[in-house]
């Protein structure tokens, strides 16, 4: 989760410069905001020309909705003047800081509120988006990072930075140097005639910008899971761990008797359809595999279960009189013993 995290940083960066080189260091902001997001429009203006009292009030109602009911990370707030609307205010000509809190306001509205087989959840088209991995191999370093699209469990191993690039989409503007030419304005176009092809494409996408409905939602607490919760969690989903056991636990449930395979076989089915956030061929293959297993003990066993729970309850209660039979047994024992003891003093 770590590399992958860091990885992104450093797409957002590259991202960063090539902002910085199309727009330079002190950009303007388009006229034709209002076309696309009225919300936006005041913004900018009113932090372009700070004594446009006109868009005061609205622009200073956004800028609370970015700092306090948009999600960050834990530092944000302690490096003022970003995090502390008291102090960003008076900071000159903040445009670049805006540019890159909107474009992180609008990826939250989006991907925050879509499930999580939406095949819209997907950040490139082709790989889908990252799909968390067994934390016994965080230290294979790039042997270990897997993209998944929406729509299917099948992993893609991550071999090239073309699987971390943003997809277009219609719902939402995943590139941030496209989110910025939809905001600001190219002052010396000749800039970018030697642009790369990826660079060219965004600007044009720019030019017609996609309708942006502002969301006064408070999304500081719909983070996604913390680093330990995605490796927990993401244990019961990859292959690694689970299909690659040692000889030695191999070899001692080879030990067991076959309804005790059974049994446990039956406990693990069970768990996972609980699972409510297995997908649509998951949840079928679940069912199939409960069904082959309810069959060969019902063959074996000659019963008629039609369900786990009640094959697992049944292994219970059985297992609950074996119990009961040997403690009577070792009361009898223990008699016994008493008597023989006894016959021998006398």
């Amino acid at each position: 989760m770590l590399i992958f995290q860091n990885i992104m940083y450093y797409w957002v960066c590259y991202e960063c410069v090539k902002m910085l080189k199309v727009f330079g260091i002190q950009p303007t902001i388009r006229s034709d905001i209002s076309n696309w997001s009225s919300e936006l429009d005041s913004l900018f203006k009113y932090f372009s020309n700070t004594q446009d009292d006109e868009h005061k009030n609205a622009a200073i109602s956004l800028l609370d909705i970015l700092l306090t009911k948009t999600a960050h990370s834990s530092y944000f707030t302690k490096l003022p003047p970003f995090g502390v609307r008291q102090k960003f205010v008076h900071i000159d000509k903040p445009i670049l800081y805006l540019v890159i809190l909107t474009w992180l306001r609008q990826l939250q509205q989006h991907f925050f509120n879509l499930n999580e087989t939406d095949s819209k959840r997907d950040w490139n088209k082709k790989f889908g988006r990252y799909c968390g991995t067994s934390s016994a191999n965080k230290y294979k370093n790039l042997g270990y990072i897997h993209m998944s699209k929406a729509t299917t469990d099948e992993l893609r191993l991550v071999d090239s930075f073309a699987c971390f690039v943003p997809s277009k989409s219609s719902c939402c503007i995943t590139s941030l140097l496209q989110w910025a030419a939809q905001i600001l304005k190219q002052d010396i176009p000749d800039l970018s005639k030697n642009a790369d092809d990826d660079t060219k494409k965004r600007l044009n996408l720019a030019q017609e910008p996609p309708k942006f409905v502002w969301s006064n939602d408070d999304l500081s607490k719909r983070t996604e899971k913390t680093q330990q919760e995605e490796e927990e969690s993401s244990d019961s989903i990859t292959p690694e761990k689970n299909n690659t056991l040692s000889e030695d636990k191999i070899n001692e449930v080879a030990q067991l008797s076959l309804n005790d395979k059974f049994k446990a076989i039956a406990t693990a089915l069970a768990a996972s359809a609980e699972n409510k956030n297995l997908g649509k061929r998951k949840h079928e293959d679940l069912e199939k595999g409960t069904c082959c297993l309810l069959s060969v003990i019902n063959e074996k066993n000659k019963t008629k279960y039609n369900n786990l729970s009640d094959f697992l309850a049944q292994e219970e209660d059985d297992e609950e009189e074996d119990e009961n039979e040997d403690t009577e047994e070792e009361k009898e024992d223990g008699k016994g013993d008493r008597r023989e003891e006894r016959k021998k003093k006398g």
